[in-house]
């Protein structure tokens, strides 16, 4: 029998300072196994990501078909390309954390680069949950610039250390 986790739901609207929306909903058709094969990954998708009434296989097989390893802009205003995107975050562990931050590392050249490039806060997360969904709006006036490809992590930091709980590549076109 499938066990449902909980699952945080934020929606990060980020066009100058971030609005968190936060709102709680169960993991359907997300079981242990399930959950276990994406852990640590940062799934980015187009629209929210739904796999339920689904049996485990057609749910990984959803999943995988779903995540984005490129996404265009939403919109272009003044030559600054917007872009959004929905993303679930498979944690490798509890953040233990209310505060969690996304932050995206430029790869240039095979390595991704130490510096980060941009980040958007997340704020009133339950430091209990292993499974984070979320919306995020960022630009390039945030920092990401158009056909760069970027490390993006999900990032909690506890006792002045930062612990990454998912992450990804994601192309900007």
């Amino acid at each position: 029998m499938a066990r449902s986790h909980k699952l945080l739901s934020v929606g990060v609207f980020a066009i100058g300072l971030s609005a968190l929306l936060v709102s709680w909903a169960a993991a359907d058709g997300l079981t242990r196994r399930v959950q276990h094969k994406f852990r640590g990954r940062l799934i980015v998708t187009t629209s929210a990501l739904s796999v339920t009434g689904r049996t485990q296989s057609e749910a990984v097989k959803a999943i995988k078909a779903a995540h984005q390893k490129a996404i265009a802009p939403a919109r272009k205003d003044g030559g600054v390309a917007y872009y959004s995107f929905y993303w679930t975050a498979f944690m490798r562990r509890k953040p233990r954390a209310t505060s969690l931050s996304l932050e995206f590392y430029k790869k240039e050249g095979g390595k991704v680069s130490s510096g980060m490039s941009a980040n958007k806060g997340l704020t009133g997360i339950s430091p209990n949950v292993t499974i984070l969904r979320g919306q995020t709006q960022i630009s390039e006036d945030d920092g990401v610039t158009a056909g760069k490809t970027y490390k993006v992590k999900l990032v909690a930091t506890i006792g002045g250390r930062d612990h990454t709980l998912a992450s990804t590549f994601l192309t900007f076109k």
